[in-house]
């Protein structure tokens, strides 16, 4: 968040693939994997979620949100067990979801002080 304006939302979209088949596209075998930021007055909602598929995908990913120029949260929920740390000389928050069972989106919650 930047002081001053008004809050976002932002989207990202990630393609991935076995990293070894030149024909991933023809063969319909990619995930893309969707995050989603939105920054209200009140919180900061993160999620995930993967749609597609491929031989070898795996179910447990390891993801960690960096949150600049934020003050000390009140608290931080998410659907899934998260680790956080926030840095005050920096302003940076780091929520990390070590396991997340990438079957299931993922959501996580950031409420503002």
């Amino acid at each position: 968040p930047v002081p001053g304006q008004e809050p976002s939302a932002t989207s990202f979209t990630i393609f991935e693939d076995d990293r070894t088949s030149p024909s991933s596209l023809e063969k319909n075998e990619y995930a893309l994997v969707r995050l989603d930021a939105d920054n209200t007055s009140a919180t900061i909602n993160l999620s995930a979620s993967v749609s597609g598929t491929y031989p070898g995908i795996p179910l447990h990913r390891n993801i960690t949100f960096v949150l600049h120029n934020v003050a000390k949260p009140l608290n931080v929920t998410a659907t899934e067990k998260v680790k956080q740390h926030y840095d005050a000389a920096t302003r940076i928050l780091r929520v990390t979801v070590p396991r997340w069972n990438s079957s299931a989106p993922l959501s996580v919650t950031v409420t503002k002080q």
